[in-house]
């Protein structure tokens, strides 16, 4: 799998990293293990690593995940840490505008500490 998520009992949210090609079934994995953890700690808090995606996935399967986060998760906050390759960063600009027209907090930062302290605020 072209992810992991872990839950770390010294933070106070979920952290995915994500790393080469992610296929549509690789995101809704990633999804449904993120929210299994978020549920079992009590936080709708994570911090996306996307600074290593190269792509694998189309806007349209950030369209369909973004429908069912608002549906299942609509309190998530999701800091994203931007990626280098030009097709993954529109498709997380995509994702970010695609949320936030669904009313869910998701912002996109250079690094990961200006995401750590949006997200713990």
């Amino acid at each position: 799998m072209p992810f992991q998520v872990k839950f770390s009992e010294n933070t106070t949210f979920v952290e995915a990293v994500y790393f080469g090609t992610v296929t549509q079934d690789e995101l809704i994995t990633a999804a449904k293990t993120i929210l299994e953890l978020s549920n079992k700690h009590n936080t709708m808090r994570l911090l996306a690593d996307c600074s290593d995606v190269t792509g694998g996935h189309s806007a349209f399967d950030l369209y369909e995940l973004a429908d069912w986060m608002k549906a299942v998760a609509p309190k998530i906050k999701e800091a994203l840490i931007f990626p280098s390759v030009n097709l993954a960063s529109e498709n997380i600009k995509f994702w970010e505008n695609t949320c936030i027209n669904r009313g869910l907090k998701v912002r996109i930062f250079n690094d990961r500490e200006s995401a750590l302290q949006w997200l713990t605020r």
